[in-house]
């Protein structure tokens, strides 16, 4: 059986890790981390993070919000907003 490539569109044999006309990597697509626009509270960093692991936001928040008392409060809220600062919108 064949299925097309994902970058060429040519027909490749089922199963083979690279296109043998292009040489383009048949892998799944990699996830990317994004600010989420839809689960954010503030700067949407917490429901990225989320939506990356696939997890419930409120979960997040709770981890990050204890995180962040237990390491010292003034270095939770830099790093947040270094983060909000490199992850990109979505």
């Amino acid at each position: 059986m064949t299925v097309a490539c994902r970058a060429c569109g040519r027909e490749i044999p089922e199963g083979s890790a690279y296109c043998s006309f292009c040489g383009a990597s048949q892998s799944p697509v990699p996830r990317k981390l994004y600010r989420s626009t839809q689960e954010s509270k503030l700067l949407g960093v917490c429901g990225g993070f989320a939506a990356y692991w696939e997890v419930d936001p409120t979960l997040v928040r709770a981890g990050y919000a204890v995180l962040t008392f237990v390491s010292g409060i003034l270095p939770g809220i830099i790093l947040y907003f270094v983060l909000a600062l490199i992850m990109p919108k979505r």
